[in-house]
């Protein structure tokens, strides 16, 4: 048994696990422009790749929505000067809607640095003083 990369019209329409004799059937068959065994490519061709000629692969562009930028949780405090973090701190004792926002992102382990509450959270932070001004959008870039 081998893995086989079945190829019409230059796209790669499936990858299967078959024997030797299959892929040959196949292969005369005539439905497919190529049969390949993986092994003898390189890279990991897959459905959706495309090839000009049976040898070599093309994997497909992945159309990209927007951008999703998330990072960890202590990186995103470490965006933080040492000054900023302190000072944090000591808002969080005294505001719950600060310390629920940001004990919801240490439970979360991520931070979204698109996400509307983060945004508005930063904002809030400049306007109190707890950053400078201009700072939320140095920690979200």
């Amino acid at each position: 048994m081998a893995e086989y990369l079945l190829v019409k019209d230059g796209v790669v329409k499936n990858r299967v696990i078959a024997t030797p004799d299959w892929a040959d059937a196949a292969d005369q068959s005539g439905e497919w422009d190529y049969v390949v065994d993986v092994a003898t490519v390189t890279g990991n061709p897959g459905p959706g790749w495309t090839t000009p000629d049976g040898v070599n692969y093309t994997p497909p562009e992945i159309p990209v929505v927007g951008s999703i930028r998330v990072i960890p949780f202590f990186d995103f405090m470490r965006r933080f000067t040492r000054t900023e973090r302190i000072a944090l701190r000591g808002v969080i004792k005294t505001n719950g809607t600060i310390e629920d926002f940001i004990m919801m992102l240490q439970l979360a382990g991520k931070v979204d640095l698109d996400n509307q509450d983060v945004i508005t959270r930063l904002a809030q932070a400049e306007s109190a003083g707890i950053i400078a001004t201009g700072r939320a959008a140095e920690i979200r870039a």
